[in-house]
């Protein structure tokens, strides 16, 4: 039997000569599998050479990062520190706010409630662990002064609405409180306390003052709040008697005319009626009352525009 075999036929390009290779099969076989070899060898070599390189350029540039990361933590860090001292400068502030609205200002164990928990882990983070603990140290700290700023401001914040809401409720409470005279213009005839009656000549207590005014005369409501009498009285003539709330009264006797209602709400300097000289009068004037707690007080202490 003929033994198989392969001719490996060579031209030269500068001399045109042809030479030959003849090569049984099993030779043939052999010099492809030590091709093969060699091909499978270079590409390895490729390989290993590529990977090399390239983790000689994730080194580089995780150092780089590294760097990088660094700076801009440290930055970060440093701005943290700016921020706590304006924040510190806001809580100074925000006392001196409590305080002026009569509310105590916490303590520095006060605001120290509800801080704990467990401490901020990155060790689980591929990215960070590369970098090691320098960095995961920082970032650590960077997260806990986060979450103390955001603790801080959260306390301020309701430190503010505190605020806000303690200086509503004092506006309010001023809006409510008399604090004028309610005929403008005019004087004051007959004080608050014990009086000769003008009209017995025996000593009486005069729960009010009597101001003077001529009939018609326009009379103020001294502060807001609520109507809830307008009547005819055998000794106050026509009056009116305002709810202020917080427990002051005011009363308006001797009018010639009523221009509000019960139940009506009434601003301060709202025109509520006109003086006159109803009821036991003997001329005309307004006869103006303040009650706390449903005693009469003096009138005087809660006026502020006369002369």
């Amino acid at each position: 039997m003929l033994e198989e075999r392969f001719r490996l036929i060579y031209l030269s390009r500068e001399t045109a000569d042809i030479k030959q290779i003849s090569l049984t099969g099993r030779r043939f076989k052999l010099l492809v599998a030590l091709l093969s070899l060699c091909l499978v060898g270079i590409i390895m070599v490729g390989v290993g050479v590529f990977n090399r390189l390239y983790n000689d350029y994730r080194i580089i540039t995780l150092q780089n990062d590294k760097e990088y990361l660094e700076q801009q933590l440290f930055t970060i860090k440093q701005k943290a520190a700016e921020i706590q001292i304006q924040l510190a400068d806001v809580q100074d502030r925000g006392e001196k706010l409590l305080r002026t609205a009569g509310i105590p200002a916490p303590s520095s164990d006060e605001r120290k409630l509800g801080v704990g928990g467990p401490a901020a882990d990155y060790t689980g983070s591929s990215e960070i662990g590369y970098y090691g603990d320098k960095i995961k140290k920082t970032a650590v700290e960077i997260n806990a002064d986060l979450d103390k700023f955001k603790r801080d401001i959260q306390y301020e914040m309701g430190s503010l609405n505190a605020v806000t809401q303690r200086l509503r409720e004092q506006r309010d409470k001023i809006d409510h409180s008399p604090s004028i005279l309610p005929v403008l213009g005019s004087h004051i005839t007959s004080s608050f306390g014990v009086r000769d009656d003008p009209f017995t000549d025996m000593p009486e207590f005069h729960k009010g003052i009597d101001i003077a005014g001529e009939r018609g005369t326009k009379v103020y409501a001294t502060a807001a709040g609520v109507v809830v009498a307008t009547r005819m009285s055998a000794s106050y003539g026509k009056m009116i008697l305002v709810d202020h709330g917080y427990g002051i009264k005011t009363l308006y006797a001797h009018l010639s005319r009523i221009d509000v209602r019960i139940g009506q709400r009434i601003k301060r300097w709202e025109v509520i009626g006109l003086v006159g000289t109803t009821g036991r009068s003997e001329g005309p004037h307004l006869h103006y009352e303040v009650q706390v707690n449903n005693k009469p007080v003096d009138p005087v202490n809660f006026v502020f525009n006369a002369d």
